[in-house]
């Protein structure tokens, strides 16, 4: 039987005259006149208001009672399924709730045994991704995993939601009592230990990388102040200029885009290797030639000149034009001194910018140990310098890149976090910067893991995992899923 037909009146129209629509839909039917009646003309955009929060509870309920009938008519016709018993049968006809985008919705459905394994089927629940103790469908928990991902705050991403289900233009004093709770938002995030994407193999492979790293320190939970030293590598092709036109104006102005970036931020992790793994997985290391690594003189950003080292390509380091001309700015205010001292530094005129350095403490001894802390940190990296201003010739994009990335989600308000769990966050943070589309990327999640397990569930790319819910259950503690399908990016 057709679904639409099951539950359309012979004209095509909806047959959900149910009370709760009855009741909405006369309430409709009196904004409607009270914005529409043409006499006694008062403007108000409080009458429009309550109009738009009548209508969108005249539609939520008509979309709850939709879905009911659906999932009804789905349990129907696999109850009615030709040969359904030889392998399946019946053991209750009972309610079950999930909450919606729409709202609250019961709807029954029938719960099987299996005749061959005596494991249990719920034919309704399975099709449509809800696990035993689910109250949210995926729909939702997909929004909240999309939503904290630039959202820092499950309390907030709760709010949000909750205001969503209820009725995103509600005019109920008492519309801030929907929310959903912060436990059950924690337990949706954490649905998964972790999602990993398979890397996509470009066409053509550039000459030049550039990978640009930094750090960025989280407070950390109950640990005496103690920090989480969180590191980010940004993986770039270049950069090009990106055109931008006032349309008032049609004054023309320019900003540098970076082509292709990638970005990997972990904690305690190899970031290295991950790096690695992610430039021998896209390109073809046999037509690249150069990488250039870039950073503000980090000992652990310097040792990947030897991680990332390798026989295919040459790979040299360049000191951040930021903290260079930072150090250079600190050391004097004179513009005569800072023009010698960035033309013999760039220029690898060490005695000279020694000397000058020299003659620069003489006339300020009250800051002898600001100039030679900053002086030093020039001297040591007069070979990055140069290679910077003659070779790679562009700016480092890691200072906008750790404040937007990781500072405005995880260090913009004052909170702490468990060193458990920061990977975790991390991880869903870096899909979204790197523009996958995690709404999409969390319901094949769901669908590709097993229906029986509730948490921690590792999607990775290592072995496949065979999900129909006609197989006999697995019971490990976790499971490895493959991907390989999925490349759910945003244009």
């Amino acid at each position: 039987m057709d679904i639409l037909a099951h539950i359309c009146d012979n004209d095509g129209t909806l047959s959900l005259d149910n009370d709760e629509i009855v009741s909405l839909e006369k309430i409709l039917k009196e904004k409607i006149n009270n914005i529409t009646y043409p006499i006694g003309f008062n403007p108000s955009a409080l009458v429009y208001g309550d109009y738009i929060s009548s209508l969108v509870d005249y539609i939520y309920a008509r979309a709850r009672n939709i879905i009911k009938e659906t999932l009804e008519e789905m349990d129907n016709q696999f109850f009615n399924l030709k040969g359904r018993t030889t392998r399946y049968y019946s053991k209750a006809y009972r309610d079950r709730e999930i909450i919606t985008i729409f709202g609250s919705v019961i709807f029954k459905r029938h719960e099987y045994v299996d005749i061959h394994t005596n494991g249990p089927l719920i034919y309704v629940d399975e099709k449509i991704g809800l696990k035993r103790r689910d109250r949210f469908d995926p729909s939702v928990c997909a929004l909240i995993y999309e939503m904290y991902s630039d959202i820092n705050s499950m309390i907030k991403v709760g709010k949000i939601i909750g205001n969503i289900i209820n009725n995103p233009f509600s005019l109920d004093k008492n519309r801030a009592l929907f929310h959903v709770p912060r436990q059950t938002v924690w337990k949706i995030l954490h649905k998964f230990k972790s999602i990993d994407i398979p890397i996509e193999r470009v066409d053509s492979t550039p000459e030049t990388l550039y990978i640009a790293a930094d750090e960025k320190f989280i407070p950390a939970q109950r640990n005496d102040n103690k920090k989480l030293m969180t590191k980010e590598v940004l993986i770039f092709e270049g950069i090009k200029y990106h055109q931008i036109v006032n349309e008032e104006t049609g004054e023309v102005t320019y900003r540098n885009k970076l082509i292709n970036p990638h970005r990997i931020i972990t904690y305690q992790s190899d970031i290295y290797g991950l790096a690695q793994d992610y430039i021998y997985q896209r390109y073809d290391t046999n037509k690249l030639k150069q990488i250039y690594l870039l950073g503000d003189g980090g000992s652990w950003i310097e040792t990947g000149i030897n991680e990332l080292s390798s026989t295919e390509y040459d790979i040299s380091y360049g000191l951040d034009k930021f903290h260079y001309c930072l150090a250079v700015n600190t050391i004097s205010k004179d513009d005569d001194e800072k023009g010698l001292l960035y033309y013999y530094s760039i220029r690898n005129l060490k005695d000279d910018f020694k000397y000058l350095i020299k003659m620069i403490k003489k006339k300020e001894p009250d800051r002898i140990e600001t100039i030679d802390e900053k002086a030093n940190y020039i001297l040591n990296h007069f070979k990055a310098i140069r290679n910077m201003y003659k070779n790679i010739k562009i700016g480092c994009p890691m200072e906008q890149a750790i404040s937007h990335d990781i500072a405005s989600q995880f260090t913009s308000v004052p909170k702490g976090y468990s060193d458990k769990w920061i990977n975790h966050y991390l991880n869903e943070r870096q899909h979204r910067l790197n523009k996958y589309d995690l709404r999409l990327l969390y319901l094949t999640a769901l669908d590709k893991a097993d229906k029986n397990n509730d948490e921690n569930i590792e999607i990775s790319l290592k072995d496949k995992l065979n999900t129909s819910f006609f197989d006999s259950q697995i019971k490990d503690d976790f499971y490895t899923l493959n991907l390989n399908w999925l490349t759910p990016k945003m244009n």
